[in-house]
């Protein structure tokens, strides 16, 4: 029998005295689940299916077709960017307020490093100037997210930024994302993307600044979006914050962006169709990857996407390409910085790295590597090895079928 504890193993004993009359002997064998090494065979059987990913139809559902139809009938265009509420699959009465939990992860989060504090400081003063967050003062409604702090030192532009929790929830309660529909994956495969830019001659990217937070959240979801931080007087533990934009961290915000792009830009698929074709093949999420066979053409799709895009305050900046002159026409235009061409050489696009002055892409492991210098040899870090190795091409395929080799000799 399978119960919460696992298996249950019930029956006579062999070993009884038969002999002895009017007595019953029975054996009950019960095994304890690890719940760690439940975790782990739940992402070694994700790890299996993923490779099902760009082979199985992905067809929509009627489910996915329904949250599709409830997102734009929410949708609105207000001071010239989108609106939308959040993607409710349960009563929002059912959720609890989280604030006890938040509050303990807050008092420990950023307590004994100084630079990140000071660098979480500076976003929180300018999303404050921008109305990207603000002050609220109840605790009772809505739900209160605990968020950490991500450190990117790869990144040229935000190196730290915070990132919300709304799966977090105290035993027996709902969390955020518990009540929230997930919404199908819109985006174009990674490896539909890199083969289509190979086809042209001259190859371009870009990515949307900030592209979460160019889309408002409904008012009456505001409330379900708290955060706690630091107060401007010293004689409170706290204030009270909550987001104006989509948060990245809700299960639903990915959804919430790609479906507001692509509704955009359905506006321009009659009077700009090549552009509108380009973006809604090649943006993948807030990152574009495209190309043309000549510079004209490069020039004017990519052009045409910045202003298409701009109409929704969607900033689509660090353009970057393999052709000179028409890196030249953008700076003519005032679409990118000067003398960059020279400076990015090499450049991340799509999770890869892109040679620009080699005109080859290839797959970023120097960082893998260097991880294998600290692992132990446990069934734990061999599938935390293969989860890093992003691929969509295939060039690793021969390291990684060994490892999910390994995988199930272990």
């Amino acid at each position: 029998m399978n119960r919460c504890l696992a298996g249950l193993l019930s029956g006579r004993d062999g070993e009884c005295n038969e002999r002895i009359v009017g007595k019953e002997s029975a054996g009950l064998f019960i095994q304890c689940r690890n719940e760690g090494e439940e975790n782990l065979s739940q992402e070694i059987r994700a790890m299996w299916e993923i490779e099902n990913l760009g082979i199985c139809d992905s067809e929509k559902s009627e489910s996915d077709k329904e949250v599709s139809q409830r997102f734009e009938k929410n949708l609105k265009f207000v001071d010239n960017r989108y609106e939308t509420g959040l993607l409710w699959k349960r009563d929002a009465g059912d959720l609890s307020d989280n604030f006890d939990l938040a509050r303990r992860q807050f008092n420990k989060e950023l307590k004994n490093d100084t630079f990140v504090k000071e660098q979480l400081m500076e976003v929180i003063k300018y999303q404050k100037e921008h109305n990207i967050i603000q002050e609220c003062g109840e605790i009772e409604k809505g739900y209160c997210m605990p968020f950490r702090a991500v450190v990117r030192k790869d990144k040229l532009s935000t190196q730290v930024r915070m990132v919300f929790n709304c799966s977090s929830c105290e035993k027996g309660n709902l969390s955020l994302n518990d009540c929230l529909d997930q919404g199908p994956n819109l985006n174009p495969s990674v490896l539909d993307i890199i083969l289509e830019v190979r086809k042209f001659k001259i190859g371009f990217c870009g990515d949307i600044e900030k592209a979460f937070l160019m889309i408002g959240i409904a008012e009456d979801d505001k409330k379900y979006l708290k955060f706690l931080w630091y107060p401007d007087d010293d004689n409170e533990d706290f204030k009270i914050m909550q987001m104006n934009l989509v948060v990245f961290g809700c299960n639903c915000s990915p959804f919430l962006l790609s479906a507001t792009i692509k509704y955009h830009i359905g506006k321009y698929s009659e009077t700009n169709k090549s552009c509108f074709e380009m973006l809604n093949g090649s943006l993948n999420a807030d990152d574009l990857c495209h190309g043309a066979d000549d510079v004209e053409s490069a020039f004017n799709v990519s052009s045409d996407a910045v202003s298409i895009l701009s109409d929704a305050s969607f900033n689509l900046r660090k353009l970057h390409t393999n052709s000179k002159q028409l890196h030249d026409l953008w700076i003519q235009n005032g679409l990118c910085e000067e003398n960059s061409f020279e400076k990015d050489n090499k450049l991340k696009v799509l999770e890869l790295v892109w040679n620009l002055e080699e005109d080859m892409l290839r797959v970023e492991v120097t960082s893998l590597l260097e991880s294998f210098k600290f692992l132990e040899n446990t069934k734990r870090s061999v599938l935390s090895t293969a989860a890093k190795v992003f691929d969509p091409v295939g060039f690793l395929s021969p390291f990684v079928v060994r490892i999910k080799r390994l995988m199930q000799e272990i």
